[in-house]
């Protein structure tokens, strides 16, 4: 169930903001488990008058993380190293293409191309 299906259910819907008591009761969870959260910086929260509460973007950040493609690019090429490959980078006439052991990938950045051939190399054709 996506989060803007259980803010509806639970008649939260209309709310840029939530309490604790209802971040808590959407995760399931209670509400020393969300102080943790916040004061882990896991879950952000804004002082709204003297009370601190969750924007709805807060609650999406935490159930749905984005990892930034420069981070998951220099992991993929870390563990194919550490899986005794060796990638190679080169410029393309259009980007650069990154090789290793016969297969390869392109891309724009090398980035992109990493992460292209990470992806071809867990079988998941790009």
């Amino acid at each position: 169930m996506s989060l803007r299906e259980l803010l509806e259910r639970h008649g939260l819907s209309d709310k840029a903001t939530l309490t604790y008591r209802e971040v808590a009761e959407l995760l399931g969870v209670g509400r020393p488990a969300v102080e943790e959260l916040v004061r882990s910086g896991r879950l952000r929260a804004v002082r709204v008058g003297r009370r601190l509460h969750v924007p709805v973007s807060a609650l999406e950040d935490l159930l749905n993380p984005v990892v930034d493609l420069r981070e998951a690019a220099q992991v993929a090429l870390g563990l194919m190293e550490r899986a005794g490959l060796a990638p190679r980078l080169r410029a393309a006439e259009k980007g650069f293409v990154v090789e290793v052991e016969g297969d390869w990938a392109a891309g724009l950045t090398p980035t992109e191309a990493a992460w292209a051939l990470a992806k071809r190399l867990a079988g998941k054709e790009v």
